[in-house]
């Protein structure tokens, strides 16, 4: 005489329960998958971590320089990292003018970057 009971079994779970447990994970899955959606990159902001750089990229040693697209005043953000053994990387994101090379770039022009530097510099205090 065989006993179904024991042949449906399998360490001790049944064959339907380990079924069932598998169509919940997969159901479970499949409906907290949330639908991916970004507006896409600003082309003005540069990102090294993501190797976006619309307005140039280079590097030397530990040193790299990412630019954005350069605003119609000549501005552009410009990022860059560096550092060394005993401070670790640095990173820096700075609003630069166009200096027609961007290892030395100028001091941006005042409203540059999009309004990011004050159009107006505060007056000098009185001696």
């Amino acid at each position: 005489m065989v006993n179904y009971r024991l042949a449906a079994t399998h360490r001790g779970t049944t064959w339907l329960t380990r079924l069932g447990a598998t169509v919940g994970c997969v159901v479970a899955i499949v409906l907290s998958a949330a639908v991916a959606s970004a507006d896409p990159p600003d082309p003005h902001d540069p990102d090294l971590t993501k190797n976006f750089c619309p307005g140039g990229q280079w590097g030397v040693g530990r040193l790299r320089v990412c630019d954005g697209e350069h605003y119609p005043d000549g501005s552009y953000w410009h990022q860059w990292t560096g550092g060394n053994v005993l401070v670790g990387p640095t990173w820096n994101y700075d609003c630069v003018g166009d200096s027609g090379n961007n290892v030395f770039p100028a001091s941006p022009p005042p409203g540059g970057c999009g309004g990011a530097i004050p159009p107006d510099q505060p007056e000098q205090p009185a001696n």
